[in-house]
């Protein structure tokens, strides 16, 4: 899990900065995390993951329970700090001033404090070629325009005009953050979704936005997935299943994280790593539930192809047979597609393929070669092949990085945005 792949860069100043240079023990690390957040969870899973692995930094201290992080600080003691925290926290505690750390949190590297966070841009990305693939001309971005949330809408407007699509983006008033204005937010919410044509693909930068599009569906008499395409953030998988249709949402590689804070700390340590540094993770995949389990294209020829794919992706299909019956040439038909959707029949369905065995790789059940017959590949070559050539790692080494078993139910749509962490 913990392997750096080529794209990762590496920007700072000299190692060590902050630390104890005649220290050869591990450094003592007080972790930071809301326990109440499934992602601050699968962080620290990962971090434990590390120390576990290779026993170089230890847990002297940490904070669990529901809080506000800065708030819990000054209670805690160290050599380092790994979590939820920013430059200013640490400034305004004088026992932590000029001792090193890493934040989970998407901010700018400052002091002596380093960054390892998900790829923002890139979850916004695969959000937007997520729905766009559903067939869906019209997408709407939802959340807050700042920080990491604004960076995700940022990616997804940017994917959503490279692909031709219509993107509207609810932009809330100044102040609507603030808990005494909670009420006059969801009131925006609801007029800026009812102001959307249909159908409408609906990313929301996090998995709060996306209940509140549920909730509101049935004020403004809208039907999910026929009317909106919900998809969230984060995963929150007790939230989205209660949900009477839960809701499809992009899952980050929160383990990952954890595990590469965790490395970068004790390369740091070590002199091995430059100090403040800044890694970003790219999300895992689109985990599917029922909130976008339509397929939109108005397009009756891509439409069936599509609709032929999605329900049999592992039958031994040729280009040919997927447009029989369909009054079309296959080469017209072939070109048909390719306008539409801006890819190849056959690389479509390869497409598929890869992304149930994504999914099969995460779950664990099946061997490498089971996972190749039960997709109609020709043999594990093949899988081989074709899996890192989308990918960039093998079926082996995205099981070996990704392998902890991950329920929450539905599949899995990893799209062109996965691959190495970059910094």
């Amino acid at each position: 899990m913990g392997k750096q792949t080529k794209q990762t860069k590496r920007t700072g100043g000299a190692g060590r900065r902050g630390w104890d240079t005649a220290a050869r023990k591990p450094p003592q690390v007080a972790l930071l995390f809301d326990m109440e957040q499934q992602y601050h969870r699968e962080v620290l899973a990962g971090v434990l993951e590390y120390r576990k692995k290779h026993g170089d930094i230890a847990v002297l201290d940490w904070a669990g329970l529901p809080f506000q992080s800065p708030s819990r600080l000054p209670f805690l003691e160290g050599d380092a700090v790994l979590g939820f925290v920013a430059p200013k926290d640490m400034e305004a505690v004088p026992h932590w001033r000029g001792k090193p750390g890493v934040t989970i949190s998407n901010q700018k590297v400052s002091g002596l404090l380093s960054v390892v966070c998900s790829d923002d841009l890139a979850v916004g990305r695969m959000a937007a070629e997520y729905l766009a693939g559903l067939g869906l001309r019209q997408l709407a971005v939802l959340g807050w325009w700042n920080g990491h949330a604004g960076t995700r809408a940022d990616g997804f407007s940017a994917y959503a005009e490279a692909a031709g699509r219509s993107c509207r983006v609810f932009r809330p008033v100044e102040g609507s953050r603030q808990p005494t204005h909670q009420l006059r937010l969801g009131e925006e919410v609801g007029a800026w979704l009812a102001s959307l044509p249909t159908p409408c693909g609906i990313y929301c930068v996090d998995d709060r936005f996306a209940v509140e599009v549920h909730k509101w569906a049935g004020p403004l008499e809208r039907r999910i997935p026929d009317d909106w395409a919900v998809l969230g953030t984060d995963n929150d998988r007790l939230l989205l299943d209660l949900l009477d249709c839960p809701i499809s949402s992009v899952e980050l590689d929160a383990r990952v994280i954890g595990y590469e804070a965790a490395t970068l700390l004790a390369r740091q340590h070590r002199g091995e790593a430059s100090v403040p540094a800044r890694v970003e993770v790219p999300p895992l995949r689109v985990v599917r539930r029922a909130s976008t389990d339509l397929l939109y294209d108005d397009d009756p020829v891509v439409r069936a192809i599509l609709e032929r794919i999605s329900t049999a992706p592992a039958r031994a299909w040729t280009v040919a047979e997927l447009v029989e019956g369909l009054d079309l040439s296959r080469r017209a038909a072939e070109q048909r597609f390719n306008v539409r959707t801006g890819g190849g029949i056959y690389d479509r369905l390869i497409d598929a393929r890869i992304e149930r065995a994504k999914d099969a790789l995460i779950e664990g059940t099946l061997t490498i070669g089971g996972i190749s017959e039960a997709l109609g590949f020709y043999d594990q070559r093949q899988l081989s092949h074709l899996f890192k050539r989308r990918t960039g790692m093998t079926p082996r080494e995205f099981r070996r990085r990704h392998g902890e078993a991950r329920a929450g139910g539905g599949g899995g749509f990893s799209g062109s945005s996965a691959g190495g962490c970059r910094c």
